[in-house]
């Protein structure tokens, strides 16, 4: 309430926009800490035989389409694993490297969407496996046992999604940025940087506001005040 105060009193001042950032960085600790508390790290995706046939697919295409472009005969595991699968390979003479990678991409994308749905497609195994059972076993309790499965499946759900909130999205790497000079210079670091093959060699001044560099180097991320010099 003060800070509000001093803001419809003072306007954005550097004390009051100071405090209203520093009050602002707490506010964010402070949900963090209580999202990891309440979310448990989750390592791998929760099991089920639609998951399971989801990714036995994707390697089954990966193999036909690795053959295909080897030129080489399938081996007898890749047809093997064909047969468990109940998938016909009889037209791989036939196919050709582009019509596999098509369908390496649709299965991917099939993976995909069963991996964003493993807790709901696991809680209704676990419900028609308990059922199952439950009638073979003549259990009346199973329902309380469901009930229980199921909770460990929505709390496993709600811990990914903290674990999204709390670490961020990732993604895979869509671009490289390649630098268009040779050398750059840092005013702040008061360094001489050098590109080579991907990597920043660093030439440290050898007094403040000198023009003199070190000849010896150290490997470094170049600092975003680094202008070219050549």
């Amino acid at each position: 309430m003060c800070l509000a105060a001093d803001f419809a009193e003072y306007g954005p001042t550097k004390d009051n926009i100071r405090s209203d950032t520093k009050l602002d960085k707490e506010i964010i600790e402070l949900t963090k800490c209580a999202a990891k508390q309440a979310g448990r790290r989750k390592f791998g995706y929760m099991r089920s035989p639609d998951l399971v046939q989801a990714g036995q697919l994707l390697m089954l295409y990966k193999c036909l389409l690795s053959c295909k472009l080897r030129r080489q005969p399938l081996p007898e595991s890749c047809i093997n694993s064909a047969t468990r699968i109940g998938v016909d390979v009889s037209s791989y003479d036939s196919q050709t490297c582009k019509q596999l990678r098509q369908e390496v991409y649709k299965k991917r994308k099939d993976l995909w969407v069963v991996q964003k749905e493993c807790e709901d497609r696991r809680a209704q195994w676990l419900e028609m496996l308990a059922e199952d059972r439950a009638r073979a076993a003549g259990d009346e309790d199973w329902e309380k046992k469901m009930k229980s499965m199921k909770r460990t499946v929505e709390e496993r759900q709600t811990n990914r999604k903290l674990s999204a909130v709390t670490k961020g999205t990732h993604s895979q790497l869509d671009r490289i940025q390649i630098p268009t000079r040779s050398w750059y210079h840092s005013a702040k670091a008061t360094e001489l940087y050098h590109y080579d093959n991907g990597v920043w060699e660093a030439y440290p001044n050898l007094k403040p506001y000198d023009n003199r560099y070190f000849t010896h180097h150290t490997l470094k991320v170049i600092p975003p005040d680094a202008v070219s010099t050549s």
